[in-house]
């Protein structure tokens, strides 16, 4: 697993910048995950400008389901998260221990399936 450093901003440029930072240093890797749609677009750009192409060299997935990622080329895969089940996730986070049966002194944990429960669309 490689964890890419941004500076702590999680924006378009600092992505791309990132990412170009990675290849230069010459980082092995076929898959990249990111925290949104428009960072994967980022990395996807930085990507082909420096000679990789996706998804054939390195894949990439991201979370959100913009429609954005539908009219680019390649198109995005991305994960999306139905609005329905977001007020369910953020109880779910372990800082709200109420949710986990364990922070009770249960024998039992969450099923992280259910709490995460997503839709990924491969475009």
């Amino acid at each position: 697993m490689l964890l890419m450093e941004t500076g702590g901003c999680f924006e378009m440029p600092e992505t791309y910048e990132g990412m170009c930072r990675l290849i230069d240093r010459g980082v092995d890797f076929t898959a990249v995950f990111t925290l949104s749609d428009t960072t994967g677009i980022a990395a996807m750009k930085a990507l082909q400008d420096r000679g990789r192409r996706v998804p054939e060299d390195v894949s990439v997935i991201a979370i959100d389901g913009l429609r954005v990622s539908e009219y680019i080329t390649p198109t995005l895969t991305t994960m999306v998260q139905p609005g329905e089940e977001r007020p369910h996730c953020a109880r779910a986070h372990p800082r709200d221990r109420s949710d986990f049966p364990a922070a009770r002194h249960e024998d039992t944990t969450p099923d992280m399936r259910e709490i995460f429960n997503k839709e990924i669309v491969n475009k």
